[in-house]
């Protein structure tokens, strides 16, 4: 297995022993780039033994003076690598929430539409918007064998198919698009993004405002975001105390018993903020390992 190391990629066998090292440039920038585009699979035990293998190249003073500048400019590189980055997908998440409120919104009116011409259909709403933006009128379906619906005018066609073409294209960049918040809040946020569903983590992000944010964010507070009108109306002493914001609709959380549910969510929250700050302060990928432990706890709860 290798771990990387600010000085170089450190190879050990099985029984934990250097098997070969690479170093990096004793460059802090150049080495910091390196850290960055390098593998990673044996991370604990690099840590355990780094500055016993470091001193074998370094003296302690320059050690000292190259981790310095190490960090510096690792902070650099990752904070210009994210910054802009969660912005984006910010910015993306909110737009697929009202995509998916306009694509709905199409689909439903264009199968409302469509049914007075040709009720006996029985296709859902997306395949539906295609055959009509394909088809037309019912007359031209393969499938079709007669109908009691009204009877449409060319002019009425083609402005059916125009508004199905537009509903199913809607639909289309709807899939698109969860696409890419999907991947990108994988890269943004891998930690994170492992504990839920990246369509739900992204929502996360968006609520916090930015990876810093989240990453600064208690426990308690992760719990919450997505309730906060409920907290406002609280504060005014016009309404309970929430228990729970948007965690409440993860599959994690809809997996326990009712009784035991905010017990979860806690233990969930606990887990989502560590993951968060991994994820901003670090960029380590521990996912498996959150992800392991929060199950453990999950199953305990459950009992």
């Amino acid at each position: 297995m290798k771990a990387r190391s600010p000085i170089g990629i450190f190879e050990f066998d099985e029984k934990g022993i250097v098997r070969n090292i690479e170093l990096f440039e004793k460059d802090p920038e150049k080495a910091a780039e390196y850290f960055i585009q390098s593998a990673d699979d044996g991370q604990d035990q690099m840590r355990e033994n780094f500055r016993a293998y470091a001193l074998k190249h370094f003296s302690e003073e320059d050690l000292n003076a190259f981790i310095s500048e190490f960090c510096i400019a690792l902070s650099k590189k990752m904070m210009s690598g994210a910054v802009g980055k969660d912005k984006l997908i910010i910015q993306a998440s909110n737009a697929l929430e009202e995509l998916v409120k306009i694509s709905n919104t199409l689909l439903m009116r264009t199968a409302e539409w469509f049914s007075l011409h040709y009720p006996e259909c029985k296709k859902n709403n997306e395949t539906l918007a295609e055959y009509i933006a394909k088809y037309g009128r019912r007359e031209n379906w393969p499938e079709f064998k007669g109908s009691l619906g009204v009877e449409i005018s060319e002019e009425d066609e083609t402005v059916l198919k125009t508004f199905a073409s537009l509903a199913y294209d809607a639909h289309e960049q709807k899939k698109r698009q969860e696409s890419y918040v999907k991947i990108g809040m994988k890269k943004v946020a891998p930690n994170f993004a492992s504990l839920m569903e990246p369509l739900l983590a992204a929502r996360f992000l968006a609520a916090a405002g930015s990876m810093e944010k989240l990453a600064k964010m208690s426990s308690s507070s992760i719990q919450l975001l997505g309730a906060e009108k409920a907290l406002f109306r609280h504060l005014r002493n016009k309404g309970r105390s929430p228990k729970y914001g948007m965690i409440y609709v993860s599959n994690l959380v809809q997996s326990v018993p009712e009784d035991k549910r905010g017990k979860a969510a806690r233990a969930y929250a606990t887990k989502l903020m560590l993951a968060a700050r991994i994820d901003y302060f670090s960029g380590r990928d521990e996912s498996a390992k959150i992800k392991k432990e929060l199950e453990d706890e999950i199953k305990i709860i459950k009992g």
